[in-house]
């Protein structure tokens, strides 16, 4: 496709005297030589002059052809339609999902007609050639969006596609730090709206990621029933609830409960007894499919507790009993991973000992230690509301050396906490993470509502807080203390619209929590959203202030996260007790796949595994899929084998017994990880741990569209969303990209090829040659 344009130097009026000039001068030219020559002798002199005039006055208008060329003419867009479970459903009256993503994607090729060619994939846990074909309905197809992306990524000429688009119900989880292609996404979000549905669905569920053996843990669950139809009206009055746990034998039913099918939402908690095993576990809580509802996927919720040996130990410490204090102490007492010991006064010189005893704690019937090494029995410690007139200097001082030396304190808030109760020159004051010079010595009462600051949404203490408390109207708080400002490298966590309520701070080696309120307890009666918000807060703050790390009696090892997902990276830090020279410990890591049967992925595509060291070093049993000669692979597609990989060991700066590693899980399934510490030849100890890597819902669990989150996830790659009802409109998108990226190209046709130049020589040298031959010279 092309045009013409004039691009002249020349101003209009000129070049049209010039023009009106050139035809003047070539109508006196031939009447001149009319008079003196024939016709035919007047032609043959004249037109070779006026096609020279015109060629000089072309070059003063400079004509330029101009070319519009579609880069993308021929090139491809990749299509993702999801054929897992949950797009199965039937959710509106054209159909399940599935159909409707087909008929969505034919009407997209409709309007795009031939100018886009399509490469089409169908994907659920992997990533295949779209065959068009109905998925067996018998068989679980899990979602993988994050793992699928990442595959599409990894694709060697992914950057020469227009766009990647992906058609699909979102999975059941929100997923972080996704490794997107290096083309546009455009996500297209197929589902209606859950209110119109006739449904019983598992809408929330809490167990413990840790467990000891052979405790008992509870696991909180929430039953939501939908009747959009109206006409939602099972049978019965009552369903049962079942807890199973996953053993060699199926799956065993552990505990059981009964839900009110009249009720639209409610609450039940079962309890189970872990193994005497050590490992993961996997467990379900399930309520048996009713007649005319939308889906059973939803009724079944599958989870993993690792079950251990070691507890993490807290001294919960009051000189006063309140509210506060009691229900923190409730809500701790009910996480089988803590071992919590109970501290408080009932009488001037007499204090009480409660719950988890350890070993050399006798000394706490006294009070609150006054040595260092008795906090050290515990990894975490938290002091209720009490004047600092109450405090000896010897305690004071043993906590203060504790924190620095890597412990971890937590302070409640109250009328006699921080400067309230006289705490302002004390040596505890840089334990606060606010200044309390300039804070006032104010305990204010009244409705203070809270949020949590968007820079700490992610933060592992309130990001699932956050998601609790965005179920709510507006939790608030009915006390505070007055604060000063945060004090350099602080956080604060949650807050007023004036002030912080939770903030956190590093002090030496340890770190410091403090809350400036009494009445965050009122939560667990004011709503479940916000009582979810209360004892998630309170699980993940005392893991994550004492930096809690598993291990043995020489190695301990801290992850970065709790659970891991496939194509996530995970890092392990690992200390070494006991004091020794540089060079004196070095650590040998290793990770492996336990043989089991892995799908390949689409060809070109890197392969399921372990990343975390150079190719080189990679085992030889690696699957490879880049051709159609893989090895190992049967014609099917499946291999099994086991893949071991060794890891990179770095050291950590400033430290000689710390040391770091890294991988990144591509594929999901339990990975064993082990290391061990030499110290010269000589084997100091080993440690070894499980991981179970995978999405942390079932497939279904969630049949909600999350709209916020496939938007979010299309913006970050540059793409778009669009929702089922105006999916139209990613043709007219895909096309403007078309537009906006084609190429242009100006060819001046006095300057092309020295073709001007040719045909004025050549006009000249036919002039030249007729004035010869009439002996005009």
């Amino acid at each position: 496709m092309g045009t013409l344009y004039w691009r002249s130097s020349l101003p209009p009026l000129l070049a049209a005297a010039l023009l009106l000039g050139l035809g003047l001068w070539l109508v006196v030219l031939y009447r001149r030589q009319r008079a003196q020559h024939s016709l035919r002798r007047t032609a043959a002199l004249v037109l070779p002059k006026a096609a020279a005039a015109l060629f000089v006055v072309l070059a003063y208008f400079d004509p330029v052809w101009k070319i519009v060329r579609d880069p993308h003419a021929g090139e491809k867009v990749a299509v993702l339609i999801d054929s897992s479970s949950s797009m199965q459903v039937a959710d509106t009256k054209d159909g399940p999902r599935a159909a409707r993503a087909v008929q969505l994607f034919e009407d997209l090729k409709n309007k795009l007609g031939p100018a886009i060619a399509w490469d089409a994939y169908e994907f659920d846990q992997y990533v295949r050639p779209y065959t068009g074909s109905a998925a067996s309905a018998e068989q679980t197809r899990e979602t993988d969006l994050g793992m699928c992306l990442a595959t599409m990524g990894d694709k060697p000429d992914i950057a020469r596609y227009l766009g990647v688009v992906v058609i699909t119900d979102g999975g059941d989880e929100t997923i972080q730090n996704i490794r997107l292609p290096s083309t546009p996404v455009y996500i297209a979000g197929v589902g209606s709206d859950p209110e119109d549905w006739d449904d019983v669905a598992i809408a929330g569920l809490d167990a413990p990621a840790a467990v000891e053996m052979q405790s008992r843990f509870p696991v909180a669950a929430e039953v939501v029933i939908r009747r959009g139809s109206g006409r939602f009206a099972p049978k019965q009055a009552q369903a049962q609830v079942l807890l199973e746990e996953r053993t060699t034998d199926g799956w065993l039913v552990r505990a059981a409960s009964q839900i009110d099918l009249r009720l639209e939402r409610q609450a039940l908690e079962l309890s189970v007894e872990s193994p005497a095993e050590q490992g993961p576990r996997d467990y379900r809580l399930r309520i048996d499919p009713l007649e005319g509802e939308l889906s059973a996927l939803n009724n079944v919720r599958v989870f993993s507790v690792e079950v251990g040996k070691d507890k993490l130990p807290i001294l919960l410490f009051a000189q006063e009993v309140g509210w506060d204090f009691s229900m923190v102490r409730k809500e701790l007492a009910r996480d089988p991973a803590l071992a919590l010991t109970t501290l408080y006064r009932i009488s001037p010189d007499r204090f009480v000992i409660q719950d988890n005893r350890q070993e050399g704690d006798r000394v706490l019937e006294a009070g609150f230690p006054t040595e260092p090494q008795v906090l050290d029995l515990y990894k975490c410690i938290i002091l209720g509301s009490f004047p600092a007139s109450q405090w000896q200097a010897v305690q004071m001082q043993a906590l203060l050396e504790y924190v620095r030396q890597g412990g971890a304190v937590i302070f409640l808030g109250g009328g006699s906490s921080y400067a309230q109760g006289g705490y302002g020159n004390t040596i505890l004051e840089p334990l606060f993470p606010w200044r309390l010079d300039l804070g006032g010595r104010e305990f204010r009462a009244g409705q203070f509502a809270v949020n949590v600051p968007i820079a700490a949404t992610n933060h592992r203490i309130v990001s699932d807080v956050a998601r609790a408390l965005a179920r709510d109207s507006g939790p608030k708080i009915e006390s505070l203390n007055s604060t000063g400002p945060l004090r350099s490298g602080a956080v604060a966590l949650l807050e007023t619209s004036s002030a912080p309520v939770v903030a956190l701070q590093r002090y030496g080696q340890g770190h410091s929590l403090a809350i400036a309120t009494d009445t965050l307890w009122k939560w667990t009666r004011a709503s479940q959203a916000q009582g979810e918000a209360f004892r998630h807060f309170w699980r993940q703050a005392v893991r994550n202030v004492s930096q809690w790390q598993e291990g043995e009696r020489f190695l301990s090892v801290r992850w970065d996260q709790p659970r891991y997902r496939p194509g996530e990276r995970a890092t392990a830090t690992i200390g070494v007790a006991g004091r020794y020279g540089a060079g004196q410990v070095h650590l040998k890591t290793v990770c492996s796949v336990p043989a089991r049967a892995s799908k390949t992925r689409v060809a070109g595509i890197l392969p399921a595994g372990v990343e975390g060291v150079p190719p080189s070093n990679r085992g030889p049993e690696a699957l490879d899929t880049r051709g159609q000669d893989a090895r190992d692979t049967t014609a099917s597609g499946v291999t099994t084998h086991e893949r071991t990989q060794v890891l990179e060991v770095a050291g950590v700066l400033g430290s000689q017994n710390e040391f770091t590693t890294s991988m990144v899980f591509r594929d999901r399934g339990d990975y064993v990880f082990r290391a061990e510490a030499y110290v010269g030849e000589k084997l100091l100890e080993s440690y070894e741990k499980t991981l179970r890597v995978g999405p942390a819902l079932n497939e279904g669990a969630r049949l909600e569209v999350d709209h916020a989150f496939l938007d979010y996830l299309a913006a970050q790659s540059g793409g778009a969303y669009f929702r089922e009802s105006d999916f139209g409109r990613l043709a007219e998108t895909l096309r403007g990209r078309l537009v906006d990226q084609a190429v242009t190209i100006d060819m001046p046709l006095v300057q092309h090829n020295g073709v001007y130049i040719i045909l004025l020589l050549a006009v000249l040298a036919v002039e030249w040659t007729l004035r010869r031959k009439m002996n005009l010279f």
